[in-house]
């Protein structure tokens, strides 16, 4: 057993800045001496000599070998795992890591649905071919549930070469799945089960919370222990603990995503926020689910609102809460949803994100874009199948009148763009509002930049709705944001709504910078 009361880091920056020494290296301050004195003093100076380079006493990130070494070593003993890693990058260069480590180029993994943009740099780098699993969706509350140890082993019988398998627990909003099925069902695949825990790492540490990945047979996990454990931002860490896992692969993947700057300030807090944990950990749990308590239940004596609780475990693939979170839903004081499918060819198929998106349809309000989503005949077939890109009002209206029948919007919209060229195109869109459809204006216009267009129909959409402005001014608006944002470079709007409106009453198309 190792003394979980030391901070070996910590201490050995101090013995080195004792020393004194002639500084000749990095960073470029020199121990605090070059800092701006605007900054020193806000925060004082004393910090910042702390902020040092690789030296014999400080050790080297990659290549452990002292205090770095023995930091990390009682980060593994106090977690139960083979191995643990600083991360100085986030959980997003540990994400990257693991995938890395989990398929090569050309071989299939598994990613949950609801994963972090991380685990899609990982694909890049890696080469690997993602197969999609996505989570359930959960009743009334509209969000992502758990992962099912069923719908993993569906996965695996339809793609055998799964290397590993990629997965979000807890998730943002404190959601846990069944990992210790999970990992049977990848294990007797002989697939690695690699979590993203990035918002679990302080569930280890009181009984009343959900295991953590390690405790349920995880083969590797990330925690952002910035995010709830008193590390500095951007501080994060790796374990490993599995036979299935090639370390040669993790500490090779960590020299790719990690800076060969590793800044020790980060490091320092992460060697201290074990040891705070390894200390206190159960004390500080105890507290924070006291108080998490006591919100929820004064949360919950508010009219309109609601805070969700353990009741939701066993729905949706929830195994378990983590309730230090505090998940509100105020849709009943009639606030209002929109929703844009947006699909992405490069990110799942057609079919798929049908399935999947179409689960959310019950709690949109306002829905911005048609597809990809289902809307049934009696027959099975999709109302839009069959429709052309150049739609006429009375099919826009059939199809509208369809999609309200079957999840009750208070409002849908789409736009249908005509290409004359790469550089100039034409837009117009179909609103449809109580049981009426309206069609706008075209409007013809020269490209200087597309991103954001979508966006900005979105936006003005919205911004219309809240102005509370006629149908017909409604589609107006939102069609003239969206070809206003093409006139401009980058991916944001920056357009009054003053000039918005000249262009939709057929003002000239002149916009004054």
């Amino acid at each position: 057993m190792m003394d979980q009361n030391k901070t070996p880091l910590l201490d050995a920056i101090g013995e080195f800045i004792h020393t004194k020494p002639a500084y000749f290296r990095i960073p470029g301050h020199r121990l605090q001496k070059g800092i701006s004195s605007r900054w020193t003093d806000k925060v004082g100076e004393e910090i910042f000599a702390y902020d040092v380079t690789e030296t014999p006493y400080t050790d080297d990130l990659h290549q452990a070998e002292g205090a770095i070494r023995e930091a990390q070593q009682l980060l593994g003993e106090l977690y139960h795992t083979d191995r643990s890693f600083f991360l100085v990058n986030g959980s997003t260069c540990g994400n990257e890591a693991m995938i890395l480590a989990g398929a090569l180029e050309g071989q299939e993994i598994m990613i949950a649905r609801n994963a972090h943009k991380s685990a899609m740099m990982g694909l890049i780098m890696s080469g690997a071919r993602p197969v999609y699993v996505s989570p359930k969706v959960l009743g009334e509350w509209g969000i992502q549930g758990g992962i099912t140890p069923e719908d993993v082993e569906r996965c695996f019988k339809e793609h055998p070469g799964c290397r590993a398998l990629f997965m979000v627990s807890p998730s943002y909003y404190g959601i846990t799945s069944d990992l210790k099925a999970i990992a049977q069902v990848c294990h007797e695949h002989g697939a690695m089960l690699l979590v993203d825990e990035a918002h679990g790492g302080h569930v280890y540490f009181h009984e009343a919370l959900p295991q953590g990945a390690i405790e349920q047979g995880a083969d590797m996990c990330v925690q952002s222990m910035h995010k709830v454990t008193g590390a500095l931002t951007q501080s994060s860490v790796l374990h490993v603990h599995s036979s299935l896992v090639d370390m040669d692969r993790v500490t090779s993947a960590l020299h790719i995503v990690q800076s060969t700057s590793p800044n020790y300030l980060l490091m320092t807090s992460l060697d201290c926020a074990r040891y705070e944990l390894a200390m206190h950990g159960r004390e500080m749990m105890q507290q924070a689910l006291a108080l998490a308590s006591y919100a929820r239940e004064q949360i919950n004596r508010i009219a309109g609102f609601a805070c969700m609780g353990t009741e939701v475990a066993g729905q949706a693939g929830i195994a378990g809460l983590d309730t230090t979170r505090l998940v509100i839903t105020a849709k009943k004081l009639g606030l209002t949803v929109s929703f844009d499918p947006n699909f992405r060819s490069t990110l799942w198929s057609f079919g798929t994100a049908r399935d999947v998106l179409s689960k959310y349809l019950p709690y949109v309000d306002v829905l911005i874009g048609i597809e990809p989503i289902h809307v049934y005949n009696e027959d099975g077939t999709d109302v839009k199948d069959g429709l052309t890109m150049d739609p006429s009002f009375k099919d826009m209206d059939r199809v509208f009148k369809a999609i309200d029948k079957q999840y009750h919007m208070k409002a849908i919209a789409r736009t249908v763009r005509y290409v004359h060229s790469g550089s100039n195109n034409s837009l117009k869109a179909f609103f449809y509002t109580n049981g009426e459809t309206y069609e706008s204006k075209t409007i013809n216009f020269d490209i200087v930049d597309r991103v954001g267009g979508g966006d900005a129909f979105s936006s003005g959409l919205i911004y219309a709705l809240m102005e509370n402005m006629d149908p017909e001014d409604v589609v107006n608006f939102a069609v003239a944001s969206s070809v206003m944002k093409h006139s401009i470079r980058g991916d944001t709007n920056i357009t009054s709504v003053a000039q918005i409106k000249s262009l939709m009453n057929n003002a000239s198309f002149d916009v004054q910078r």
